[in-house]
């Protein structure tokens, strides 16, 4: 008798289980994240973000659940798997998936449960960011050593693991708005650091990628949704730089004053704008080539979730820097493209619903290869 784990049918959810799969909980994450902070929310909308957040938790502990299996069953196979051109690129998702459950603890789980969802929030953010640097190091170091790539062959995936730190910085800058100073202050530094290894690397690779997209053009249309990607970095950059501010301007409400701080807030307001800016150009270039692919025709395929994140990153960032700025039109954008967001994460959800449960919508090539010759 075969051992349990090599069940055909158990066994093929494990091998056919990537980490595009994650994608999920950022969409998902982020949808339920934009909706819980809208400026004029009711008590039915934010009980709808939250049942987002709780449905996106429980996809993220699924899929934790068969990628440790997936590693465990097949450990042959995740040096493969890494080597790959793609395939490492989307374990960033993981971690961004991590970051919008671990924000829901926050929005969501504090006014539910109280102030020790707080402590939980530190501690997965401290777990998450590890885990975030982690793939950078990672994910570099088989770029630069052991991937073949070209210039014709790149595509803004490479954003995926890099952006993840700058996503984990931004989240605490959230966290830390809510601890003492003795835990807050080494959060804030900490998530500057992280907002400084993220961004730049984030803007290198975008600036590859103009220069890619000017000389090939645009990518084929299996690969359409990814040129919403570049959105994520430049709007989180902004909600990084309004997180930050915040937490240092609460810092100083709770009596700690490092004359540096008081820079932080405004500074952040200055920056998140000028960040905007540039994602309403991104913004605008991405829907103009996603009109182009629609007319020539879009298949569906896991990669439309590359609409959800950065279009609901891009929102968060103008629904934050309108109530700081008290501008309504900021606040009204952000709402109009929260529901723009909730529309397309419902049509992308519905139409992922049947490739999740037969789990085929996505394989993993390098990892059923090394399966075979195993």
């Amino acid at each position: 008798m075969k051992p349990f784990h090599c069940h055909p049918s158990f066994s093929s959810v494990i091998c056919n289980f990537t980490p595009n799969w994650f994608a999920l909980n950022m969409g998902t994450g982020i949808t339920a994240l934009c909706i819980g902070v809208l400026p004029w929310t009711t008590p039915v909308l934010h009980a709808f973000g939250c049942g987002l957040w709780l449905l996106n938790m429980a996809l993220f502990i699924f899929f934790a659940a068969l990628w440790i299996l997936n590693v465990v069953c097949h450990p042959q196979a995740q040096l493969k798997t890494l080597n790959h051109s793609t395939m490492p690129f989307f374990l960033g998702c993981m971690a961004m998936g991590m970051t919008t459950v671990v924000n829901g603890f926050i929005v969501f789980g504090l006014p539910l449960w109280g102030i020790a969802m707080i402590k939980i929030a530190e501690v997965l953010w401290y777990i998450n960011s590890f885990i975030s640097i982690s793939l950078i190091l990672v994910v570099s170091t088989f770029m630069f050593s052991k991937h073949i790539h070209t210039l014709k062959s790149m595509t803004a995936v490479w954003l995926l693991p890099f952006v993840a730190a700058e996503v984990s910085a931004s989240s605490g800058g959230i966290i830390a708005a809510h601890l003492e100073p003795n835990h807050g202050y080494p959060m804030l530094i900490l998530s500057y650091m992280l907002w400084g290894i993220a961004l730049p690397l984030a803007f290198s690779i975008i600036v590859i990628l103009f220069q890619r997209l000017s000389i090939h053009k645009l990518p084929v249309k299996e690969l359409g949704a990814t040129m919403w990607l570049p959105l994520g970095p430049i709007s989180m950059g902004a909600f990084g730089f309004l997180t930050l501010g915040n937490a240092a301007e609460h810092l100083m409400s709770e009596g700690f004053h490092p004359s540096w701080l008081s820079v932080l807030h405004p500074v952040g307001m200055m920056g998140a704008v000028i960040l905007l800016g540039f994602s309403f150009w991104i913004a605008a270039m991405a829907l103009i080539t996603t009109l182009q692919y629609i007319v020539k025709g879009l298949p569906f395929n896991l990669g439309f979730w590359g609409f959800t994140f950065p279009l609901g990153v891009y929102a968060i960032a103008n629904l934050t820097l309108g109530t700081e700025l008290h501008l309504f039109a900021f606040k009204l954008y952000g709402t109009f493209l929260t529901a723009a967001l909730s529309a397309i994460w419902l049509w992308v959800f519905l139409k992922t619903l049947p490739g999740l449960y037969k789990g085929s919508l996505i394989k993993n090539p390098a990892l059923l290869e090394a399966i075979e010759q195993a």
